[in-house]
């Protein structure tokens, strides 16, 4: 289908019969179909996808009023099975109600998508907890030709579980190279973000990260522990990060950032001394953490994040005249 043009369609269905008469127009064209579809009402919702779903390669489905707890799950999950060629996918859930029946759900209609090379999940300020979360990884592993992930689960109940959940599925996904994961206001701590950082490791073609931490309870045990994953993300070109710092964990964070060289875009945005950083160059990030990475202090940090002597010693050199720059 590659070869095909793509014809958008914007779509919202307020009732049945309307959407059927708009969607039947489209099932004699040679065309693939980007679809914008926005509903409140599942209970035909497969009838109307299987009009057009072989057509169907990227779609972008908004959802509300519905916690997936009963057969609208079911109707939902019906519906992917007409939608053979779908690579990109857009699924936005936010304000459902959705806790573990509705996640399980989710996680059995995720096992259908394996030709998936782009997904955006949004389940922003639902009832999301760890064991919900293991609901929504059931189905992940089985999308190994995603390259793109996004993932949107702000102001719900994530903890360490399902970091470490997260990080299991990551050896699956080994094509993925840009990834965004919104985890503010949730109750990840510092084991949470330690198996994410090495979780991260596992992505070997991993170029873009974003990453919003904000609001969880991650102290410097945990950054100091991310910060030294963080240094193997060997491909990494881009970095967005948003999470709370103390002293010690913006030392080593600002260390990991000094040794990243292969690094062309950092924004990191943190309260750290009741200031904030936010969209600097990787210069600007080296100028601003300038303060913080006095060479008095080098030794003892590049213990923190498991650097050996000898290279200790090859980077203390290096920095002098980095760290205070003109």
């Amino acid at each position: 289908m590659s070869d095909q043009r793509i014809r958008k369609l914007s779509l919202y269905v307020a009732d049945y019969l309307g959407a059927k008469q708009s969607l039947e127009k489209y099932q004699e064209i040679e065309d693939c179909l980007d679809i914008t579809l926005q509903t409140g009402n599942l209970s035909q919702f497969p009838q109307l996808i299987e009009l057009i779903g072989d057509k169907i390669i990227k779609f972008d489905l908004e959802i509300w009023g519905n916690s997936l707890s009963d057969k609208n799950g079911e109707k939902l999950d019906e519906a992917f099975d007409y939608t053979p060629h779908l690579t990109h996918l857009s699924l936005r859930l936010r304000n459902n109600q959705i806790s573990d029946p509705g996640c399980d759900c989710l996680g059995a209609l995720f096992i259908k998508l394996t030709e998936l090379v782009n997904f955006d999940l949004n389940l922003k300020s639902n009832l999301i907890n760890d064991s919900g979360f293991l609901g929504l990884m059931f189905g992940f592993t089985s999308m190994t030709k995603l390259q793109t992930l996004a993932i949107d689960l702000e102001d719900n109940h994530i903890g360490d579980d399902a970091m470490e959940e997260l990080s299991n599925s990551f050896s699956k996904l080994i094509l993925l190279q840009d990834v965004t994961l919104n985890f503010w206001g949730n109750v990840i701590g510092d084991k949470g973000i330690s198996m994410l950082g090495k979780g991260l490791q596992k992505l070997p073609l991993l170029t873009n990260l974003c990453l919003e931490l904000m609001k969880n309870q991650i102290k410097d045990e945990g950054v100091i522990s991310f910060a030294k994953n963080m240094v193997n993300f060997s491909r990494l070109k881009q970095l967005d990060i948003s999470l709370w710092l103390s002293d010690q964990g913006a030392y080593s964070l600002g260390l990991a950032l000094f040794l990243m060289d292969y690094l062309t875009s950092i924004k990191l945005n943190s309260l750290y001394n009741k200031s904030v950083i936010l969209n600097k160059s990787v210069r600007g990030i080296k100028q601003k953490l300038q303060d913080i990475l006095r060479i008095i202090v080098l030794n003892q940090q590049l213990s923190l994040i498991g650097i050996s002597q000898e290279r200790q010693q090859q980077y203390i050199s290096d920095l002098i005249p980095q760290v205070y720059y003109k």
